[in-house]
């Protein structure tokens, strides 16, 4: 099945599926998301600051740890948003936990990435 079959009109006697979508929890998601945004600033300066490797390992894993599980935090609300009617929808706890490990992980690499003296890609 191509991509664009995805879109064409349902075949004869085929019923269509209605998701939908709790906007509060969308908000909510979204502000967790900001949340999770500005716990970046302090981290960045309190690394920039600390005087030994140590004391900058410590902050570079808690702050991509509140960083992380925030972002993740933010995706897992708006997950919980979506349904479907008479269709119970069920989650992985191996796959959300691999998920929020992959959020933290990400976000000690931008952490990492931000707190060079020429924050940037390359």
């Amino acid at each position: 099945m191509s991509f664009w079959e995805h879109f064409a009109e349902l075949p004869p006697g085929a019923t269509e599926i209605a998701p939908s979508f709790d906007y509060s929890l969308g908000w909510l998601a979204g502000v967790l998301a900001v949340i999770g945004a500005f716990a970046l600033f302090p981290s960045l300066n309190r690394m920039r600051d600390a005087r030994s490797a140590g004391v900058r390992l410590l902050w570079l894993l808690s702050g991509a740890m509140v960083i992380g599980t925030g972002f993740w935090a933010m995706q897992w609300m708006a997950m919980l948003g979506f349904s479907v009617p008479n269709t119970p929808i069920r989650y992985q706890l191996g796959e959300m936990g691999f998920a929020a490990l992959f959020a933290i992980a990400g976000s000690a690499v931008a952490i990492v990435v931000l707190n060079r003296p020429k924050a940037g890609i390359l």
